[in-house]
């Protein structure tokens, strides 16, 4: 399966934090430029997404929380679905933000580019990836 997200990377934290940038006319398309755009839109424009592996537990949980109280939008990813990931999901909703789970095992390459299709089709781009994942 070929994507056509084409993430650039940007400068790293560390070498497991990963900012990539999302060329905005691969997630909005505005056919009416005389008409200004709604705020959900701006919202979108401007609000940063992040994807946090290994989050429906302890230290990757937290970083997914964390990314919510500092204003992102955040899909949590853990092997598979858990009533833990979906909890995660409902905190970081509860903090006003959106939230996914897209579980899947990122040691497979077609997974990560499932679950980062995902991430940019539900939330609109994927601005910050955290792998942390204990295995």
């Amino acid at each position: 399966m070929t994507s056509s997200f084409t993430p650039r990377a940007s400068p790293c934290v560390d070498m497991r934090t990963v900012y990539i940038s999302t060329p905005l006319h691969q997630v909005l398309t505005v056919t009416d430029l005389t008409t200004p755009p709604s705020l959900d839109i701006m919202a979108l424009a401007t609000t940063k997404v992040a994807l946090v592996t290994g989050a429906a537990r302890g230290i990757g949980r937290a970083i997914a929380l964390r990314l919510a109280d500092d204003g992102l939008d955040v899909a949590v990813n853990d092997r598979s679905s858990s009533p833990e990931l979906d909890g995660v999901v409902r905190e970081i909703e509860s903090k006003g933000r959106r939230s996914i789970a897209v579980p899947g095992d990122i040691s497979l390459e077609p997974e990560v580019e499932k679950s980062i299709q995902k991430v940019v089709q539900d939330l609109g781009g994927l601005d910050v990836v955290r792998s942390f994942s204990w295995r």
